[in-house]
């Protein structure tokens, strides 16, 4: 029976409940606790680990294909109100979008430093 919670945690949340425990707790630790040689050694260790489970789906960040997918939505809204659409109307998507391509490229930059 605790075989089977166990399974069924892990597969869940992907990883096992005791390294889910220690994640949590970790995050709960402060500056001195990283100071003890074992303790910042096993969290090394279980952060290894964690860092190997095998997470189903894309790897790489869906941030900006999310937000062109938003843009491509947002540029066709059609509103019944009229004073809706109107204000509607005066958002440029365009200058919108050009920005966000600069982000885009400042955010790939960023990451390459």
């Amino acid at each position: 029976m605790i075989r089977a919670l166990e399974d069924d945690f892990k597969k869940v949340v992907g990883i096992s409940w005791y390294l889910w425990i220690f994640v949590v707790s970790f995050l709960l630790l402060n500056v001195n606790d990283m100071r003890k040689p074992k303790l910042a050694a096993e969290i090394a260790k279980q952060l290894r680990r964690f860092h190997q489970v095998e997470i189903p789906g894309f790897r790489e960040p869906q941030l900006w294909n999310e937000v062109f997918k938003f843009f491509k939505k947002a540029s066709t809204l059609k509103f019944d109100d009229s004073e809706k659409q109107r204000k509607y109307e005066t958002i440029s998507f365009e200058e919108v979008e050009a920005e966000v391509v600069k982000l885009k490229v400042f955010t790939l930059l960023m990451t390459c430093l």
